[in-house]
């Protein structure tokens, strides 16, 4: 049950879903997280006053008045019958944010899910996957507007792979952690590296001549649409656990390995640049964890096959992203983190505080939101799956906040004062 500050905060249409052209507004995303680790509503009130009035990159948010003069976004008739003509237009997103209200105020959650969600989360990489994380997350707390703007994100943002190049089955490992560690031996034997690189320098793949050309400024979402539109078999083939485990196994195996990567990258990190693993987190690889939570909740409301395909599409996501950004983890890494994945805590109910109340603490104070989501989902599946440490010492690697504003010193993250 969310407080009717959370709720007011959540319903808040001040500012447009996007900033500084490509940047996703997170403030929302915030105050979910730090509702859930019961930050009290002053706190919550004024982390999202603070991150509205300047963002952790040192960028001002932009306001949705402002744009009513943008051609981009002037109001356009939005139906059932043309809706799917603005996928990927990344256009007149509040005109697609009322058509999404409309809907869910005429059919149930599920019943829009289940018409809409199978066309939208094949493109689930635009905004470096930011439109299923705000509708996901939206869902977690059932709040109807923000499910339409997160509907409206993912139409907006709309960045498909090639489903029909998936190969199902086609990587035998038992485990997702097993499966991860086969691509990378598979990546390594064909050069995937050098493959990346020279896809991202093909002149095909050149905004100006027509190739997500809305992209342009983003950099790193314009290198991945590259990656997704050439195309590589290794990013296509998919484990035969994704097709043969009950679907609730093959959620927790995603988690571990998405979880695993994180820290087996942190790890690498750490030891590279000699810095505090407690601050080594990968910003990119992060948003996969919170991608997941999110997927999560928007897949529990389709059927047993569209949940399943979801999860295909994550898998494919997932490599495609550690490839483009060269965060292809090595094998000792790996290797380094087997014996840790089935350690558990075996913690009693009134140990709980000692063994998270410091991080949850750092969380609520923190600056940089990616680590205050990071904290509240990995307690979840801390506690869902018979705490397992590794979701523990996940939430205790906070990510940086990268340095994409006007102040250099921005990319170690700072307490909140």
């Amino acid at each position: 049950m969310t407080s009717s500050v959370v709720q007011r905060l959540l319903a808040d249409t001040t500012y447009h879903i996007e900033f500084n052209g490509y940047l996703t507004n997170h403030a929302k995303h915030a105050v979910i997280a730090l509702s859930r680790l019961q930050a009290p509503d002053s706190k919550i009130q004024e982390y999202y006053d603070e991150y509205t009035a300047l963002t952790p990159y040192n960028l001002q948010l932009t306001p949705a008045a402002s744009l009513l003069s943008d051609p981009r976004e002037q109001p356009v008739s939005i139906t059932t019958a043309n809706w799917s003509d603005y996928i990927g237009r990344k256009k007149h997103f509040c005109s697609l944010r009322q058509f999404f209200a409309r809907q869910l105020e005429q059919n149930s959650t599920a019943a829009v899910l289940k018409r809409y969600a199978p066309a939208l989360l094949p493109g689930m990489a635009g905004a470096l996957t930011h439109g299923t994380i705000h509708l996901g997350w939206a869902l977690d707390v059932n709040h109807s507007l923000m499910t339409a703007e997160g509907l409206a994100y993912m139409t907006y943002t709309h960045l498909p792979l090639q489903v029909d190049q998936l190969q199902s089955s086609a990587l035998h490992a038992s485990t997702g952690v097993a499966s991860l560690h086969a691509f990378v031996e598979a990546a390594a034997a064909s050069d995937l590296t050098a493959w990346v690189e020279e896809t991202k320098a093909k002149d095909i793949y050149n905004p100006d001549a027509g190739f997500h050309p809305e992209l342009a400024e983003t950099g790193f979402q314009l290198q991945l649409a590259k990656v997704l539109a050439e195309g590589h078999p290794l990013l296509w083939q998919l484990p035969s656990w994704l097709d043969d485990l009950p679907l609730d196994k093959v959620l927790e195996e995603l988690y571990s390995t998405t979880v695993s990567l994180y820290l087996v990258k942190a790890s690498e990190e750490s030891k590279d640049d000699h810095a505090d693993i407690s601050r080594s987190g990968s910003f990119l690889l992060l948003h996969l964890i919170t991608a997941l939570w999110g997927l999560e909740h928007i897949a529990q409301h389709l059927d047993i096959h569209s949940q399943r395909q979801a999860y295909k599409y994550f898998w494919a996501l997932g490599v495609s992203l550690v490839a483009t950004s060269g965060q292809i983890p090595s094998k000792a890494g790996f290797e380094a983190i087997q014996p840790q994945l089935l350690v558990q805590d075996n913690a009693f109910r009134h140990e709980e505080d000692s063994l998270w109340g410091p991080t949850v603490a750092s969380a609520i104070d923190e600056v940089e939101e990616h680590n205050i989501k990071l904290v509240y989902v990995c307690r979840a599946l801390w506690r869902r799956y018979s705490q397992q440490q590794i979701y523990r010492q996940a939430a205790e690697t906070f990510t940086a906040t990268p340095n994409i504003g006007p102040k250099s010193s921005s990319f170690q993250p700072s307490k909140r004062k």
